[in-house]
């Protein structure tokens, strides 16, 4: 169940809950504590949620209220959107991309330099053999676009039965994390986490072993994304679709994960995740590209949408 778990990638795409008592010494966290992990973060980072959706737009060109749209075809006049922010958000991204730099392992001492050139060869194979030049300007993108982004640390099984580590990148748009939460790279966040909508017979087929159960969705576990809206099932019901939960969390000092629906725990277990000092690391590795006072974070796109406004404006 493990592997089923370290093997689910969310790449494509929550009213708080009843206070439950929380066992301070309890292994894992139970069912209620984590849906309210996610609708605390649904709720107290409302203003950043929806100026990431706004920045999603602007960056894609949809810049106009249903209001101003509706104006402009009583005047028969088109829409015309002079979008700037896309061209320097890219312009910013791209330039990142020609200043990297091949990572290098320096030694310490002269003594070290034979192991410093076999750091350097692994790290850069990994790089390679984990296409990070593709996902690169991705993660850029992200920080730059929504205010955050970054890569999720998985498990898979290698050609020789033995476990192989890789990385993706984070889909922020379902992401949600500690609310409060302030620092650039989360590393005071107590959980963080994402979620996606798969159908029934997806969860079966992820979950072969366990009985999940019927009769909650989780639409309360949703952040209500631009893709989260236009979701549907092939047979034209969303009546089959569930919310599936991936979660990392702070337990008694350790790194603790959870798979889970509306209505019940799919699996759970210790990070397997160690960093240098043997202690277990969250697999998300995350940064933010601003912090404003408020604890939001947020990206480039809040500094150019007055510019780019009066642009459009002027037509």
């Amino acid at each position: 169940m493990m592997q089923q778990a370290a093997d689910f990638a969310f790449g494509d795409a929550p009213r708080r809950p009843p206070v439950a008592k929380i066992d301070p010494k309890a292994k894992y966290w139970p069912l209620e504590r984590l849906k309210r992990c996610y609708t605390s973060y649904l709720q107290d980072k409302q203003a950043e949620i929806q100026e990431q959706k706004d920045a999603r737009r602007y960056y894609h060109g949809s810049q106009w209220t249903p209001a101003q749209l509706a104006e402009f075809r009583l005047r028969k006049q088109p829409a015309m959107t002079f979008n700037r922010v896309a061209r320097k958000i890219n312009s910013i991204v791209g330039l990142i991309e020609r200043l990297r730099q091949d990572p290098k392992a320096f030694a310490p001492t002269p003594a070290h330099e034979q192991g410093a050139e076999l750091a350097t060869a692994v790290v850069r194979y990994v790089l390679d053999e984990q296409d990070w030049p593709a996902k690169s300007p991705i993660v850029a993108m992200d920080g730059a676009i929504e205010g955050y982004g970054g890569i999720e640390r998985l498990i898979e099984q290698g050609d020789h039965g033995d476990p192989d580590i890789w990385f993706d990148v984070v889909a922020v748009d379902s992401f949600f994390y500690d609310p409060r939460s302030f620092k650039p790279d989360f590393s005071d966040a107590s959980y963080m986490g994402y979620g996606k909508w798969v159908t029934q017979e997806t969860l079966a087929e992820l979950f072969p072993d366990v009985e999940v159960l019927g009769g909650a969705g989780g639409d309360e576990l949703s952040s209500d994304s631009d893709r989260d809206a236009r979701w549907f099932s092939p047979d034209g019901e969303t009546s089959t679709r569930i919310r599936l939960v991936d979660i990392w969390y702070r337990c008694n000092g350790r790194w603790c994960w959870a798979l889970f629906t509306g209505a019940q725990i799919l699996d759970e277990g210790e990070s397997p995740f160690l960093d240098e000092k043997g202690k277990p690391e969250c697999k998300f590795v995350m940064y933010s590209a601003a912090v404003d006072h408020d604890g939001d974070r947020y990206g480039f796109v809040r500094q150019m949408r007055s510019a780019q406004d009066s642009l459009n404006a002027k037509q």
